[in-house]
């Protein structure tokens, strides 16, 4: 996600007085305001995103080399030398 000084924007919550508690309470343990708290929660899950993403990538990548490893019509040495490049990267 971009971070961006350009905020026009508007959002507005309705949220029980105890959730509102909530956030106010976790936003002064962190010393921001409720904004500032809201904001970086919604960051933080852009990088969970992203931290799928990259599972995804590498089980494609896992099954792309393992695919190789097993294909007949590769010789045994050049499976080796794929194994070993491989190793460099793990």
């Amino acid at each position: 996600m971009k971070k961006t000084t350009n905020k026009t924007d508007r959002l507005d919550l309705r949220v029980s007085p105890e959730q509102k508690e909530f956030v106010e309470m976790q936003a002064k343990k962190q010393n921001k305001n409720k904004t500032e708290y809201i904001l970086s929660l919604i960051e933080q899950d852009s990088i969970s995103i992203s931290h799928e993403q990259l599972i995804s990538n590498s089980l494609s990548e896992n099954q792309f080399i393992n695919d190789l490893l097993t294909h007949p019509d590769i010789s045994n040495k050049d499976k080796q030398i794929i194994g070993k490049e491989i190793r460099k990267y793990v």
